[in-house]
């Protein structure tokens, strides 16, 4: 349904809807297919994989594209392993005096 159908809609147009039940698990949350929100069109799931340290760790981070604004995204879980990712690559590049600072980070990462 689109959201036309709702924006005039009435508290007594409410009464009239029927009643609907369900059951919410974990599972629910996953998301298995997007609608772009610019273009409304069903957006491909894709695997872009990123390499760390000449191809010694590599992330699988699972995203969605709009074929038609090119426009890319994430869910939540997916989102928190590119942050991840990010982090590697940013210590990646510093001086081994930074270790500390990069571990705390970490820390506060992975415990979300």
């Amino acid at each position: 349904m689109t959201k036309e159908l709702y924006k005039n809609l009435k508290y007594k147009d409410l009464e009239k809807l029927e009643e609907v039940k369900a059951e919410i698990n974990e599972e629910s949350f996953k998301v298995v297919e997007g609608i772009c929100p610019n273009c409304n069109l069903k957006m491909e799931k894709f695997i872009e994989n990123k390499n760390l340290l000449d191809g010694a760790i590599t992330f699988h981070i699972i995203k969605f594209r709009c074929e038609k604004c090119n426009k890319e995204f994430l869910d939540i879980e997916q989102a928190q392993k590119y942050d991840l990712y990010l982090l590697f690559e940013k210590f990646s590049k510093k001086p081994a005096r930074n270790f500390g600072n990069i571990v705390n980070k970490l820390k506060v990462l992975v415990e979300v």
